[in-house]
C-alpha cells in the first residue's frame, strides 16, 4: 500500500495555541521547594470534537511533532494522528491531519493512533482495536515523509495476538511493536521495505516494549504471575535474552492490579512505571551493572503523600538523569533528578495552566530537547475532544 491516506485534508498552517503565551505553572514539592516550570502552548486539533481524545500519544524529533488522536470520528470511528511543525517564532503550528487507512464501517473503532513512534522521516502508528486479522487483533502501519513533507504510508503489519500495535519503540532501521502476549522486531532493507527479523519470546503479557538501539525491553506479567521485564541485545544476527527483572505482586500474588504501565530505557538505566488498585503505584529505576551485566534497583519512587489512586507511573520518560513520572488521575508530570550521589530527589511537577479534575493531564509525556510535552485526552474542550501542553523544561 503506497496511498497518501489524509482524506483530502490540506496542509494548513492553523495557529491552535491557546491562552496566553507563555504562563508559569508553579507547584509545591515534596521535598520541600517550589520551583517554575513554563507552559508555552495548549495544542487542540483544528477540527477538535467530543471524544477524539486527542493526546493519547505524543512524539518529537527535532521540528516535528505528532499527535494522536485515537478516536477520532470520520464517517466511522477511524482514529487519526496530527503532524506539527514550528513556526517562525518556534510555536507548533497544525500542517495535517492523517486518518486510519483502515475503515471500519459504522461506529467501530479500531485506536489508530493510540500509539505513535518517530525517528526521522519514519513514523509508526498502532491501532491495537483494528479487526481485520479477527476482534480486536489490532495492526500497526509504517509512514514515510516525502521530499514534500507528506507522510505516505508504506505497508502494515498483520498482527500476531491481539492488541498488536498498543506499544511501539522505533529506533532506525529497527522497530519493537507488542500485543497483549507478545512483541516482534522489524527491520527495514535498502528497498525502504519492512519484514519481521524476531519474535521475542519473554513469557509476558499486557506487554509494553522500550528500544534504545541497542538493548529491547519487554515488560509485563509472567506466567508465575509476577511482574517485571526481560531485556534483550542483538548478538551474531540474534536477539537474545540477556538480563530479567522479576517482582512480586502485591498486596498479594497474582494481584491482577498491579501492572507495569509503561517502560524507558536510556543507556545503562531503565525506568519501570507501576500502577497498583489495591496499593501503592511506583516508578522504579535500574542500572546496569559494567561488570555483571545485571540491573540493579537503584529508587523506588512513589507518590507524594496522598496521591495514592493518582495513576503515577503511567506513563515514565528516561533522560540521561531526568526521569518524568505522569500521574494522569491527579493531572500531574513528577520530574526527578538524579543527584551526585546516585539518589533521585523530585525537582518540579509539571501542571497544566487550566487544570480541571478528570482532564488526563499526563496520559502521554515526551521528553526531548529541553520541552515536555504532555497528552490530556479528557480535556474539556469539547467533552473529551482533548489537549496536549508544551512546556519549557531546561535542565
Amino acid at each position: 500500500m503506497t496511498s497518501r491516506t489524509s482524506a483530502g485534508i490540506a496542509v494548513r498552517a492553523v495557529a491552535i495555541a491557546a491562552g496566553a503565551a507563555a504562563s508559569l505553572a508553579t507547584a509545591t514539592l515534596g521535598h520541600g521547594g517550589e520551583v517554575a516550570a513554563t507552559e508555552t502552548q495548549k495544542l487542540l486539533a483544528s477540527d477538535g470534537a467530543e471524544d477524539d481524545r486527542y493526546g493519547m500519544a505524543v512524539a518529537r524529533e527535532g521540528k516535528t511533532l505528532i499527535i494522536g488522536a485515537p478516536q477520532r470520528f470520520e464517517n466511522a470511528l477511524r482514529g487519526s494522528f496530527y503532524v506539527l511543525t514550528p513556526d517562525g517564532a518556534g510555536r507548533w503550528i497544525e500542517r495535517d491531519r492523517v486518518l486510519s487507512p483502515f475503515d471500519p464501517g459504522g461506529v467501530y473503532g479500531d485506536e489508530f493512533g493510540a500509539e505513535i513512534a518517530l525517528d526521522g522521516d519514519t513514523l509508526l502508528v498502532g491501532a491495537p482495536l483494528t479487526n481485520p486479522g479477527g476482534p480486536l487483533s489490532g495492526y500497526a502501519y509504517a509512514y514515510s515523509r516525502d521530499e514534500n513533507m507528506q507522510w505516505t504510508l508504506l505497508q502494515g503489519f498483520p498482527p500476531p495476538s491481539t492488541g498488536f500495535g498498543s506499544s511501539i519503540a522505533l529506533v532506525g532501521d529497527r522497530a519493537v511493536i507488542a500485543s497483549s502476549s507478545q512483541a516482534i522486531v522489524v527491520a527495514r532493507d535498502a528497498s525502504n521495505a519492512w519484514s519481521q527479523e524476531a519474535a521475542l519470546s519473554a513469557d509476558t503479557l499486557g506487554t509494553t516494549v522500550a528500544f534504545d538501539g541497542t538493548t529491547i525491553v519487554v515488560a509485563g506479567r509472567f506466567s508465575t504471575l509476577e511482574i517485571g521485564a526481560v531485556l534483550f541485545v542483538r548478538q551474531n544476527g540474534q536477539w537474545s535474552p540477556s538480563a530479567a527483572i522479576s517482582m512480586p505482586t502485591e498486596p498479594f500474588p497474582g494481584n491482577p492490579n498491579m501492572v507495569v504501565r509503561d517502560v524507558s530505557i536510556d543507556g545503562d538505566r531503565l525506568a519501570l512505571g507501576i500502577t497498583n488498585a489495591l496499593g501503592p503505584d511506583r516508578a522504579l529505576v535500574y542500572e546496569r551493572d559494567a561488570s555483571s551485566g545485571a540491573w540493579i534497583e537503584r529508587a523506588v519512587l512513589d507518590p507524594p503523600a496522598g496521591g495514592e489512586g493518582d495513576g503515577f507511573g503511567a506513563q515514565v520518560v528516561l533522560r540521561q538523569d531526568l526521569l518524568l513520572v505522569g500521574a494522569s488521575s491527579a493531572g500531574k508530570v513528577h520530574v526527578y533528578r538524579r543527584r551526585g550521589n546516585g539518589k533521585w530527589a523530585e525537582i518540579r511537577q509539571l501542571v497544566p495552566s487550566d487544570p480541571f479534575f478528570g482532564q488526563a493531564f499526563g496520559r502521554a509525556v515526551h521528553f526531548g530537547d529541553g520541552e515536555a510535552i504532555v497528552g490530556a485526552t479528557d480535556h474539556k474542550n469539547g467533552l473529551h475532544a482533548g489537549a496536549a501542553y508544551v512546556f519549557e523544561l531546561a535542565p
